[in-house]
């Protein structure tokens, strides 16, 4: 059984430390000896007084107490201790936990502290988030909101992830545990201008699965591009494009799936490939101009370059507008001239 010392004891039940040595000496707290003659205090003895304090609340369990659905959102970023003081003001929230010898502090809503029952005394786990600190209670299912830039790869195991987005726009990745969980894995809701969705799973992909066959050179760049949802690259479902247009992603992560068919995929636009040659500025300014081209709309994934810097160094000046598409195959830069279908 754990032992704790006075001083520790005493943040624990959230006293001074001489309150508890008063506690001690008036036989209030039941103690052991070290050979040296301090005070030790066993955690029963600590459950004991803190149900004392709250004569409604049951002593809280300490042993074989089973992992609930929150702790498996991180095993390196979660902290378990006890609640040792809540403060509330206004709409806000200030919860200072103990850990071992440490304390942390973390500022939430009223509203979270309602919803969660948080007291003095109460077992709580803080949940570091890159600077955030989080504060849950365990429970046997929940869901949680998280920004749509969470990685897929970093979807705990067992439960279900969904990335929204709303013309366009992800909105939010939402991951549910427990009862919760209608199918495992990882999808995307994909919302039009016009309220029509469409919902991809990781089944939709297929044999070859979620992560999608790439290409490995610019003469396999077909008739036809597609640019799927930027819901559907969030979770990670590239290959559920390329296995409904029998096609190929460009490159790892870009998104931008090749193919020669022509197909109408709702969570997907599609432009058709007039060409594609080598990125080079210099050779691409010149093969604009031998077309009149002076206006072009630049988009670009996979590559790190300015498009206004880009726009300035064409030194365009014709008649026609292009669009461009600016990406890697096999992690060289590639420029392919498209208009939409």
């Amino acid at each position: 059984m754990a032992l704790l010392t006075a001083r520790a004891a005493a943040h624990r039940l959230g006293v001074s430390y001489s309150t508890l040595k008063q506690w001690i000496h008036q036989g209030v707290v039941r103690t052991s000896h070290t050979s040296g003659g301090h005070h030790r205090i066993a955690e029963a003895e600590i459950d004991r007084l803190l149900a004392h304090q709250h004569p409604g609340r049951p002593a809280p369990r300490r042993t074989a107490t089973p992992q609930a659905w929150i702790v498996a959102l991180s095993g390196r970023n979660r902290l378990r201790g006890f609640v040792e003081e809540v403060r509330v003001d206004g709409l806000l929230a200030q919860v200072r936990l103990r850990i071992g010898d440490q304390r942390l502090t973390a500022v939430i809503t009223r509203d979270a502290v309602d919803e969660l029952k948080l007291k003095r005394g109460e077992d709580a786990v803080a949940i570091i988030k890159a600077t955030e600190v989080m504060i849950a209670r365990e429970v046997p299912a929940t869901g949680v909101k998280l920004s749509p830039s969470f990685p897929h790869n970093a979807v705990p195991a067992g439960t279900e992830a969904q990335w929204t987005s709303l013309a366009g726009e992800v909105l939010e990745c939402a991951i549910w545990w427990g009862p919760l969980v209608t199918r495992v894995g990882r999808s995307a809701l994909v919302i039009g201008p016009q309220g029509r969705s469409w919902t991809v799973r990781q089944a939709d992909a297929g044999k070859a699965g979620p992560a999608a066959a790439l290409a490995s050179s610019l003469g396999q760049v077909g008739p036809w591009l597609y640019e799927p949802d930027r819901a559907v690259i969030r979770a990670g479902l590239t290959g559920a494009l390329t296995a409904a247009v029998d096609g190929l992603e460009l490159d790892s992560g870009v998104g931008y799936v090749t193919s020669e068919r022509c197909v109408d995929v709702g969570y997907a636009r599609k432009f058709a490939v007039t060409e594609a040659m080598p990125f080079n500025v210099k050779a691409l300014r010149t093969w604009l101009r031998d077309r009149d081209v002076g206006r072009v709309t630049i988009k670009k994934r996979g590559v790190t370059l300015d498009a206004d810097a880009l726009r300035r160094q064409l030194r365009l000046s014709g008649t026609v507008e292009m669009t461009l598409v600016l990406t890697r195959i096999a992690g060289h830069q590639v420029c392919l001239v498209v208009r939409p279908a």
